[in-house]
């Protein structure tokens, strides 16, 4: 089976057939460094040189694309580059030749993805804490914003990202819609409000749009409103539902949306792959037989570690009353400045672990202060972007899945990652 689609090359400048599967990570991780990549010599730790957990999981990514079964688990434990070396260049077995799957036709129906069901799952009100959209609701304030050219931009951003105009059916399957259901930008004019009706109507906006059910069944997942404050002032809010995508995408939409704001006339590169195609061709490599074999092993040790893995954290809890409202979300956070969080990534780098495990440490640290039992089981989204195509960096879409992560404050803090696929 042949197809035109392009498929991603390695990365660096080690690209010849016959280079040495750690020279093309070199020039990987030094280009996600910024550093030179002489700087990788054998002693040297690309988690204290600042190698975070997605740049972690590119590496293995390219790995495997390589031939190398490389996982997680084993460059952590062998932080030197020295060490990931041999691993890389351990003899190996050809990269196993996977045919791409079929194109994937515009509108037509797709199964969700892993955690895309979970979501949909969770939107059940007759579920235990369910009756919530998992979603991000972000507000940005600035200066006045030309509310024409906004609009704009948001249709243009609905128009190139295809999962903006998802429809979720009630057989838990999604299709791309050719029409956004995007009604338009919506104004809050607040100017003629004084400082204290502009503070109330501020929060009930935050109010209504953080705990907001997005109409999925019909193509919402996505909405733009503006707030406007003084003649000078502004503010953006922007809700999406995580059904449509992930955190990372976020990171893509915004950038977009900028890009579209800033010069209506602009014209970014057209995307020739999508989502539903990348869900797609992933089922396709899972067909491989190397991905059966790695999927029967992960299988067998999950079996071995399920009846030694703890419960989850037993959490003291409102007492179930009836007529109560539904289920609030409400969130918590602390600002770090940049001096901080400078601080916090140069302390675990010292201690040769990403920033990502540090907080990981600190919620499960705070979860123990809690729970009934020290020992305890989390599940923590993972996000997994495998390069299948040179593109996919700029999809939008729910690329994550989830990891286990066994916790036990009995004594001292230790954490441990459960190893599987």
């Amino acid at each position: 089976m042949s197809s035109n689609v392009d498929r991603a090359v390695p990365l660096g400048s080690s690209s010849e057939a016959d280079a040495r599967p750690s020279d093309i990570i070199a020039d990987l991780i030094a280009a996600r460094l910024g550093c030179d990549v002489r700087a990788l010599s054998d002693d040297a730790e690309p988690l204290k040189l600042g190698l975070d957990s997605l740049g972690m999981m590119s590496v293995i990514n390219q790995a495997r694309r390589l031939g190398v079964s490389a996982t997680f688990e084993q460059l952590a434990e062998r932080p030197t580059f020295g060490a990931w070396r041999q691993l890389l260049d351990a003899p190996r077995a050809e990269p196993e030749a996977v045919d791409p799957a079929p194109p994937v036709s515009p509108g037509e129906p797709f199964d969700l993805a892993l955690m895309q069901h979970a979501y949909w799952a969770g939107r059940d009100a007759d579920m235990e804490f369910g009756g919530v959209a998992t979603h991000l609701y972000n507000e940005f304030d600035g200066p006045c914003i030309d509310t024409d050219r906004l609009d704009r931009a948001v249709r243009l951003l609905l128009e190139r990202h295809g999962m903006l105009r998802v429809a979720i059916g009630d057989d838990g399957r999604q299709r791309i819609l050719p029409q956004p259901a995007w009604p338009g930008l919506t104004i809050h004019d607040l100017r003629d409000l004084d400082d204290a009706e502009q503070a109330a109507a501020l929060e009930r906006v935050r109010h209504e749009a953080s705990h907001r059910q997005l109409d999925i069944a019909s193509g919402q997942v996505f909405d733009v409103a503006v707030s406007l404050v003084s003649e000078s002032r502004t503010r953006l809010h922007v809700n999406l539902d995580m059904i449509a995508a992930d955190a990372a995408s976020f990171r893509v939409l915004m950038a977009d949306l900028a890009t579209y704001y800033h010069d209506p006339d602009s014209v970014l590169p057209s995307l020739t792959y999508s989502f539903p195609q990348y869900l797609a061709d992933r089922r396709q490599a899972e067909q491989s037989e190397t991905h059966t074999r790695e999927y029967a092993e992960a299988r067998d040790w999950w079996q071995a570690r399920l009846p030694t893995l703890p419960g989850a954290p037993d959490l003291p809890r409102l007492r179930q009353t009836p007529g109560r409202t539904p289920t609030r979300v409400q969130r918590l956070h602390h600002w770090l400045n940049p001096v901080e969080r400078e601080r916090l990534e140069h302390i675990a780098r010292k201690h040769g672990v990403t920033p990502a495990m540090a907080l990981a440490t600190a919620f499960v640290e705070a979860i123990g202060g809690w729970a009934t039992d020290p020992q305890f089981l989390l599940n923590l989204p993972l996000f997994d972007r495998a390069d299948l195509h040179a593109q996919v960096p700029q999809l939008v879409g729910d690329f994550s899945s989830s990891v286990l992560l066994a916790a036990d404050v009995t004594d001292r803090m230790r954490l441990f990652a459960v190893r599987g696929e």
